[in-house]
């Protein structure tokens, strides 16, 4: 999103092509012009199309995924650009692609070879090939003031925002799940982290995120009674955005509320656990995580665990560690 809004400042019309379920993140929202949504169900023969209708529209191609779907995204608009003899835009200037390392991370991760500072922050990281395009522009650190989420299509629903007024000390969000299971801090670490901060601060209300295949967390959201809101498969993740907004903290996983937390600049906690990619970048954010000579060892936490003792790095991280960085990141919210 940094990138985006780098390119919109610069006098760029930003046209995003997007998966349809993040879609609705992007809407109405004032670095963007216009967002290209494709149901990946559909398969590639339908993106390919969708990228050769879009080659006549566009002179820039920036892919900051690298991943196999955007190679065959750019080099279908490339095609059409030579076919076309759109010569100004087949210059190899005119597609940028954000470099992923991906041998260094397989020394990094399978290897242990820790000479390369692998953790690079997410939103530096995208700004950083723009270069040729924006010059020292890029090399500016990402602003974190604008708000995102405001527009008219994404609300937050209606029951949360009365349920919201009426807690008087403001509303922790916490978002126990993530993609993979070994990211996941032990459910019970986080029943035994709310009653610690219930005790810190009584009457402390809390807002449970998440999908619905995260029913594991109902027990989270058991102990909490009363002073929890259980969003869980409940809401779009335009709508989870929403009312993350208007929280005053977030304590999660390494999961993408974090990244829209971090956008928000709202206070919160991420909790590390195998993975390199989960930090965020904003002053208001801090990182639960033991620092083990065997962290980070996935990208993504798909990878199976490699020390003895298995998944050490979340479950040696103890609940009253998370309370006292809690603590510490919310300190001007009375926590």
């Amino acid at each position: 999103m940094v990138a985006a809004q780098a390119l919109r400042d610069s006098g760029r019309r930003v046209l995003w092509l997007v998966r349809s379920d993040f879609a609705d993140l992007l809407k109405d929202q004032g670095f963007v012009d216009e967002v290209i949504a494709f149901d990946r169900r559909q398969g590639l023969g339908e993106l390919l199309l969708l990228s050769w209708r879009l080659a006549a529209r566009v002179d820039e191609v920036y892919d900051a995924h690298a991943n196999l779907r955007s190679f065959w995204v750019r080099h279908c608009i490339r095609l059409e650009w030579f076919l076309r003899l759109r010569w100004k835009r087949w210059s190899i200037d005119q597609i940028l692609v954000r470099p992923k390392y991906r041998w260094i991370r397989l020394l990094y991760l399978r290897l242990g070879w820790r000479s390369w500072q692998l953790e690079k922050r997410g939103a530096v990281s995208f700004l950083m090939p723009l270069k040729p395009w924006l010059g020292k522009f890029s090399d500016r650190r990402p602003e974190y003031s604008m708000v995102l989420w405001r527009s008219d299509t994404a609300k937050v629903p209606v029951d949360f925002a009365h349920w919201a007024k009426s807690q008087a000390r403001g509303i922790i969000a916490l978002a126990p799940s993530a993609a993979w299971p070994n990211k996941r801090w032990p459910i019970q670490y986080w029943i035994q982290m709310v009653q610690e901060l219930g005790r810190a601060q009584p009457g402390q209300s809390f807002l449970v995120l998440g999908g619905p295949e995260d029913q594991f967390a109902r027990a989270l959201v058991e102990e909490l009674g009363p002073r929890g809101y259980n969003a869980l498969g409940r809401w779009t993740l335009a709508e989870s955005a929403q009312a993350l907004a208007i929280c005053k903290g977030l304590i999660a996983n390494d999961t993408g509320f974090l990244h829209v937390a971090d956008r928000l600049q709202l206070p919160h906690v991420a909790i590390i656990g195998p993975t390199a990619f989960g930090f965020t970048v904003s002053p208001k954010g801090r990182t639960a995580s033991l620092r083990l000579d065997c962290q980070p060892c996935s990208k993504d936490g798909r990878d199976a665990c490699r020390n003895r003792e298995n998944l050490k790095c979340l479950r040696d991280l103890s609940p009253a560690r998370v309370v006292e960085i809690a603590k510490s990141i919310m300190a001007d919210h009375s926590l």
